[in-house]
């Protein structure tokens, strides 16, 4: 199976170079290591392989995590979710924000959101960095699911 990932990654590479390398260190994978699999056969693949130096594993937890984009919008608005942060993040008109805050029964938060204090915006930032290869849409989720006592919007502010 990693052979055949590993195939893949270099088919991109030769195809579609800037955005396979972009998806790539978004990953996580040093440049350096980018520009070895690019240059290496089937053969030399197959061999790391074998050798159990290469191995690819998947976080099922974030990927169960992710979310269709109405399951998204009814989550950003069930956790109060500013318009401007749900506009930004998840790219929905003020419209369709309107049509869903009123089809769940949910009003606009009003006023300012708290801020954050500097430990907890330390924290976020790490886990923001951590949580790289995630979407940011669920990663912002993610987050917040650890700092209950935040708003989306405050834990975004604090990212920014």
């Amino acid at each position: 199976m990693t052979h055949i990932i590993f195939s893949a990654i270099r088919s991109a590479l030769k195809d579609d170079p800037a955005s396979a390398r972009s998806s790539l260190t978004n990953m996580g994978l040093p440049l350096t290591a980018i520009d070895r699999i690019a240059v290496m056969d089937d053969e030399a693949i197959h061999e790391l392989v074998a050798k159990n130096v290469i191995r690819i594993s998947v976080d099922l937890c974030t990927l169960m995590q992710q979310r269709t984009m109405p399951d998204l919008i009814d989550e950003y608005i069930r956790r109060r979710a500013s318009n401007e942060l749900m506009i930004t993040l998840l790219g929905v008109t003020q419209r369709e924000i309107a049509l869903q805050r009123a089809a769940l029964g949910v009003p606009a938060a009003p006023g300012r959101s708290l801020t954050v204090d500097d430990y907890s915006r330390e924290r976020i930032a790490t886990l923001w960095k951590t949580l790289s290869a995630t979407r940011r849409a669920d990663r912002l989720l993610l987050i917040a699911d650890k700092f209950p006592m935040w708003t989306l919007t405050a834990v975004y502010g604090a990212i920014k």
